[in-house]
């Protein structure tokens, strides 16, 4: 689950205007609903839930908010099973399960279309969420996802080539550092990382580093602590 504040802050950083809107792990739908919320029009949402009860429960959400979402035909992980396989979203936004191990089904190929800079490790799957997010990408298309800190410190030879080849190809616009303990479920240190598909980006990247603002973030994020 991701709260509803820190959903607000994300599609806050995406600056949704029109297009269409899509969360690869969608989870309750909370961040498809905060995109549209601070959209100027109505967006197009798509997402993908893992689990029959996610599933369930981002339709009901949505709908009792005036959303209609597809969410594909069945609950199934969007690494695995990709229901918006052809389609490109003008917005993303993401919140994936953190260092999910034995994700890639021993069934399943090893090549994949998405894997544009190499397979991800079976044991970790960031980076897998990562390049799935970036091949949904449209041009111009920008995508908000909160990634664990081992994305940024991995020294696994495959996960840093995967890392320095997003880089070098300036796909990220930002990385923002958010101080532990602003999830419920979880004392992980998380990053924010803002990507963009523009063909005249930069490359320079901005580092924000609001770990030490521990206090002044949980009380914009969390006004009751």
């Amino acid at each position: 689950m991701t709260p509803a504040s820190i959903a607000q802050c994300l599609a806050k950083f995406l600056s949704p205007v029109r297009g269409t809107a899509y969360d690869p792990c969608c989870g309750s739908g909370a961040l498809l609903l905060a995109v549209q919320r601070h959209s100027e029009q109505n967006l197009g949402a798509y997402g993908q839930a893992q689990d029959e009860s996610s599933y369930l429960l981002s339709q009901i959400n949505l709908i009792l908010h005036g959303i209609y979402a597809d969410l594909g035909e069945t609950a199934v992980s969007a690494l695995l099973n990709d229901q918006h396989k052809n389609k490109k979203f003008n917005y993303i936004i993401a919140n994936p399960p953190f260092n999910s191990a034995d994700w890639l089904d021993g069934n399943s190929p090893l090549y994949d279309e998405r894997w544009q800079y190499g397979v991800p490790p079976r044991s970790n799957a960031n980076f897998a969420w990562l390049q799935h997010i970036l091949s949904h990408l449209e041009p111009n298309g920008r995508a908000a996802v909160i990634l664990p800190n081992g994305t940024l410190t991995t020294q696994t030879h495959r996960e840093a080539f995967i890392r320095r080849s997003i880089v070098q190809d300036k796909w990220i616009e930002a990385v923002i550092t958010l101080p532990p303990g602003l999830f419920y479920s979880t004392k992980v240190p998380c990053y924010i990382w803002l990507l963009t598909n523009n063909e005249d980006r930069s490359g320079d990247i901005l580092f924000v580093d609001a770990a030490r603002m521990e206090p002044e973030i949980k009380e914009m994020l969390h006004p009751h602590i």
